[in-house]
């Protein structure tokens, strides 16, 4: 008698293909609800929950992400590599998350999107720092993005919230079926069910739907409150707990092509066209695979011990370990010296004995009668570059502390500059290189007479990610590539 077609179809409701889609419904809609609670609880410890509107930080963070930030002490000190939430200097009364790639002696820092090729323009006070990322719920943010670029009625978002509302129906589609009562004769068992009084004088297959629907009220009831969140979302300034936004749009100085992005130790080169990268992730043999893309690969010799902890979180490869007695790698192709070029990698020792990490030798074996752009170690742990005709910038500090460092040494017509952990630390106007061609060595080689020639020429502690290029990386480029650790 003009039943609804949802509860006039009994039969279709019930049975195993029935219970299979209401499960998935079911669980599509718990999915859901899960990532809103983790956007929206960690506001109620005073954290900030953020939507991504711009791709600034691709891919990394995508618009629509909801990016969750911890509040700092303001005794704590920036670290470079941070992903922070800040009020834009650019723009005030925005925010603005990005990744610290320069602290300042004041405190401040410098700013820049992980697919942005240059720094923002304004450094960021430290009372401006709001808080550090440490969370990415993915989606969330979707349909406060429609709002906020005027898409709220556009095809893919009414398909979404149509989408949605197939779920939730299909969430309290199945049915007990009349023959699944307590009953072992199912006759008996209707009759007992049609024989029992019920005020309304409703049909029971009319009324077994609403036990259905309260069933799911521990599911819709979360996702109900998301619906509620998302509404109040889009009204900036709008509070979910006492003096803590909800949500806020987050800006950016603008999307650039993420191309120019970094997101990863072992990523990270391929963005600047390297001529070896070596990732040091082998767990046996005694070639050292080349991710180039060029076929530079690279021979074990000795008998280092690989498959040790990687240097960078965001990777999920390997390093190697050198003992310091004769273990070192080699390039199997001959090149003809580079005028400009870049040397990068990662290590981590506690010698004191020094070592040469990486250099540009004539030989494959013991050490070559020629041998130039090299970075090593002196006894005391600095760093030193050299080129040419004995020519070398050393760090002040030393790195022989155990703790995993980022090195990059790069030759152009501006001279020669040495970085350690993303910030320049020496440079040199000298220009000039030897002319002779030779192979990429890392872990031994030629250091007599050059300037404070340590102990061993051949280097105790672990090495991964190796690359050499034949341009010369930029400082903003340098800084990317160590702060793709974090």
């Amino acid at each position: 008698m003009g039943s609804p077609v949802l509860l006039t179809l009994g039969p279709a409701r019930t049975g195993w293909c029935a219970l299979l889609v209401t499960t998935a419904a079911r669980a599509v809609l718990a999915v859901l609800a899960g990532l809103v609670v983790w956007s929206v609880l960690p506001v109620a410890l005073g954290w900030h929950s953020t939507v991504t509107v711009s791709g600034s930080m691709l891919p990394r963070i995508e618009p629509s992400d909801v990016v969750v930030s911890a509040p700092l002490d303001p005794g704590t000190d920036l670290r470079v590599g941070w992903i922070v939430l800040v009020d834009s200097p650019a723009q005030p009364g925005t925010l603005l998350v990005h990744r610290v790639v320069e602290v300042r002696d004041d405190g401040s820092a410098i700013t820049r999107g992980d697919a942005n090729a240059e720094p923002d323009s304004d450094p960021v006070a430290r009372e401006d720092v709001l808080g550090l990322a440490r969370l990415r719920v993915p989606y969330v943010g979707r349909p406060f993005l429609w709002w906020h670029d005027g898409h709220a009625l556009t095809p893919g978002a009414v398909g979404t919230g149509l989408g949605l509302l197939l779920v939730v129906l299909l969430a309290g589609w199945y049915r007990q079926g009349p023959d699944e009562g307590d009953g072992q004769d199912g006759q008996d068992d209707r009759a007992d069910r049609a024989g029992a009084a019920d005020p309304t004088g409703a049909p029971d297959r009319l009324r077994r739907p609403a036990v259905g629907v309260l069933s799911l009220l521990p599911v819709l009831l979360p996702v109900a409150l998301a619906l509620l969140l998302g509404a109040s979302a889009v009204r900036p300034g709008s509070v979910l707990a006492p003096a803590s936004a909800a949500y806020r749009s987050t800006t950016s100085n603008g999307p650039s092509s993420a191309t120019a992005a970094w997101y990863s130790c072992q990523r990270a080169p391929l963005a600047h066209g390297p001529v070896l990268a070596w990732r040091l992730d082998e767990t046996g043999g005694t070639t050292a695979a080349d991710a180039s893309g060029t076929g530079n690969t690279g021979t074990y010799n000795g008998s280092p011990t690989l498959a040790q902890a990687r240097a960078c979180g965001t990777d999920t490869g390997t390093s190697v370990r050198l003992d310091g007695i004769d273990d070192f790698v080699v390039s199997k192709t001959a090149y003809t010296a580079p005028s400009v070029y870049t040397v990068e990698l990662w290590f981590s020792t506690t010698t004191t004995s020094g070592g040469k990490l990486i250099g540009f030798e004539s030989g494959t074996t013991a050490w070559g009668w020629s041998y130039d752009r090299m970075v090593y170690m002196r006894n005391d742990g600095r760093l030193v570059f050299g080129a040419g005709p004995s020519i070398t910038v050393a760090s002040s500090a030393a790195y022989n502390d155990g703790a995993w460092h980022h090195v990059a040494a790069t030759m152009s017509a501006a001279g020669m500059r040495l970085y350690v952990d993303g910030a320049q630390v020496g440079s040199s106007t000298n220009t000039v290189s030897q002319s002779f061609s030779g192979y990429w060595r890392i872990g031994s080689g030629g250091l007599s007479g050059w300037p404070g020639t340590p102990s061993s020429e051949k280097f105790a502690g672990y090495v991964d990610d190796v690359a050499v290029y034949h341009a010369a990386l930029t400082a903003t480029q340098v800084a990317g590539h160590h702060a793709a650790r974090y």
